[in-house]
């Protein structure tokens, strides 16, 4: 590794745009330079092809990016807390079997990026976007991430996989996730063999075509969001807080929505024959949504 200063006028000499290169991976002691603790960014530190080692140990003595892109480059096995990026763009980038507690990103793109099986306790995303709507069907990986306590603020996660992803007490706060698959996701904490205690916070987003299938969400405030044609399928919604949603053509097949608040939710499409409704709570004017959808025709008062 070259010393801080002869590598710093390395970066400075090279492009205005980074773009930082596929490179063989280092173990995660790799040294680091230890001369700045302040943020990089594409003012300061203008690169192109960084070399993998080099990149991490920067990591490690600065871990502040600000607008930046690195492209298909792998960052997996990384061991790096409170890595804070703003306005960074991030392109088939590998972030896979890392340990990235308290990551921050604030207004960043994340495409085609691969977060498999890493670890992002309390991770916070604000303004991020997940998918790239000119880039077909791809979008990012999150599977058996753990993600516990983390937070999504207003990000585009369409198309996102976190399937078998740790979501316990996970927060999406007026999120885009249409067409993402949460199928066996865990929203729950174990307490003891036969407990469980389960925690999540999905409002005001968009989930429609969504695969929620066989997950828990119990007790769960999913209020404002919209489940359209969403796939929850086997899913637990018990006590849930489903407040003013949006919940049209569902697929329902062994659903459970007992004692769950349904108050002011826009309901078609459901056949409540096929569920129990054992202390659901919604509001006189909705009853004539449901009962409609059993065939019957409701006449108002006179």
């Amino acid at each position: 590794m070259k010393d801080p200063d002869q590598l710093q006028k390395k970066l400075a000499s090279l492009g205005n745009k980074i773009k930082i290169a596929s490179a063989a991976k280092t173990p995660k002691n790799a040294s680091t330079v230890s001369k700045s603790t302040n943020s990089i960014s594409s003012e300061d530190r203008p690169t192109d092809h960084i070399p993998r080692n080099e990149l991490i140990a920067q990591l490690h003595a600065s871990p502040s990016l600000k607008n930046i892109e690195i492209s298909k480059t792998d960052l997996s096995d990384l061991d790096i807390p409170n890595l804070d990026f703003d306005g960074c763009t991030f392109i088939q980038v590998d972030f896979s079997d890392s340990i990235l507690e308290n990551f921050q990103a604030n207004q960043c793109k994340f495409y085609r990026c691969d977060f498999k099986n890493s670890k992002l306790l309390g991770a916070h995303f604000t303004d991020c976007k997940f998918y790239n709507k000119d880039d077909g069907q791809r979008s990012c990986n999150f599977g058996s991430a753990n993600l516990r306590h983390a937070e999504f603020v207003s990000c585009d996660l369409s198309l996102c996989n976190f399937k078998r992803a740790q979501l316990f007490q996970v927060t999406m706060t007026e999120c885009q996730a249409q067409g993402s698959d949460f199928s066996s996701a865990d929203f729950t904490s174990t307490i003891s063999n036969k407990k469980f205690i389960c925690g999540a916070t999905l409002t005001g987003c968009s989930f429609k075509y969504a695969d929620f299938s066989s997950v828990t969400l119990e007790g769960c405030d999913l209020s404002k969001s919209k489940f359209w044609s969403t796939n929850l399928s086997k899913a637990n919604l018990e006590k849930a807080n489903l407040t003013e949603c949006e919940i049209i053509n569902i697929i329902s097949d062994g659903l459970s929505i007992i004692h769950a608040d349904l108050r002011n939710a826009e309901i078609t499409g459901l056949d409540i024959r096929q569920l129990d409704m054992t202390g659901v709570k919604i509001q006189e004017w909705q009853q004539t949504t449901l009962l409609e959808s059993l065939g019957f025709v409701v006449v108002p008062n006179k």
